[in-house]
């Protein structure tokens, strides 16, 4: 029982081989086989749980790592785009004092 209780099946499975060599009418022998079956099913269902959140966890983080990437190629998208439009913004700032530059030329030359 103390075999079972610890997950140490093999140890457990042995002692009960042990008791059923010793004695095969013993009352305990089938709630001790009972309760082996019944550990070693709970453990492998506890494995295949902790498997599936292993899983799950490794899923989530990689969903995870692509949804920064993404944000990081947009936020590297929307800044180029915001730089292109600030030198368009100042091509045509220039061009336009340029051209109240020449204007003024010309009213001054008029003059």
């Amino acid at each position: 029982e103390q075999g079972i209780s610890r997950e140490e099946f093999p140890e457990a499975q042995r002692l009960i081989a042990l008791i059923e060599k010793v004695d095969p009418k013993a009352p305990a022998l089938p709630r001790l086989k009972s309760g082996l079956e019944t550990g070693m099913k709970t453990a492998a269902s506890r494995s295949e749980q902790d498997a599936e959140q292993a899983k799950k966890l490794v899923e989530d983080k990689a969903k995870q790592a692509a949804e920064q990437k993404r944000l990081a190629e947009q936020q590297t998208r929307e800044a180029a785009a915001a730089q292109q439009i600030a030198a368009q913004q100042e091509a045509a700032r220039q061009q336009s004092a340029e051209a109240e530059r020449q204007a003024a030329a010309r009213r001054q030359a008029e003059t």
